[in-house]
């Protein structure tokens, strides 16, 4: 073999040694990311993942593809839809229900399982029905300001079909009310 031949085959085998190491160094960062939380979050109709986790410390995760539920996901939305109604009203529709992994470290002992989440059409729930704890935010209804619901999530776990979470948040629909004056004060 010539000098020539020899310097080019040393040439090929360098650079099929670069690849080989970036692809090395690509497998690696890859790994890395998804061992650190490169799960994706799960998207809902009306509210961001980052509300639910700034607001509730929930985080919803795209479950992993092998995750099988022990409830279906019809008896996840009845339960989901019978948690904001009276006995006697079936108007109460879901608008999208999803299989998911429910993440809160800000509750003791911490919550990591499979859920439905059961994402109801706020038009088909009436503020009055809302069960479950206090809406979310600080508005007050009034009849010249009514609350309109922004979303209504029942958050049923996988396994035995118990209502964990009844998140709801509305908010307020025309001017504020007034702001009420510190005690001594007169009003101009």
């Amino acid at each position: 073999m010539s000098a020539l031949g020899v310097k080019r085959k040393a040439f090929q085998l360098l650079g099929i040694g670069i690849i080989g190491a970036a692809v090395a160094v690509l497998s690696i960062v890859l790994l890395t990311a998804t061992a650190k939380g490169g799960e994706t979050h799960l998207e809902l109709a009306g509210v961001s993942s980052k509300e639910l986790k700034d607001s509730r410390g929930i985080d919803l995760f795209v479950p992993a593809e092998d995750s099988a539920p022990q409830i279906s996901k019809e008896r996840a939305e009845t339960t989901g839809a019978e948690s904001q109604v009276s006995s006697s009203d079936s108007s109460v529709k879901a608008r999208e229900v999803v299989l998911a992994r429910l993440v809160n470290n800000e509750v003791k002992p911490p919550i990591d399982r499979l859920v439905w989440v059961v994402n109801l059409d706020p038009s088909t729930v009436k503020i009055e029905q809302i069960g479950g704890g206090p809406i979310q935010g600080t508005a007050i209804a009034t009849p010249d300001s009514p609350l309109v619901l922004q979303y209504s999530l029942a958050i049923i776990d996988a396994k035995t079909g118990e209502l964990l979470y009844n998140i709801s948040t509305a908010t307020q629909d025309g001017p504020p009310p007034p702001t009420p004056l510190p005690d001594g004060a007169d009003a101009q």
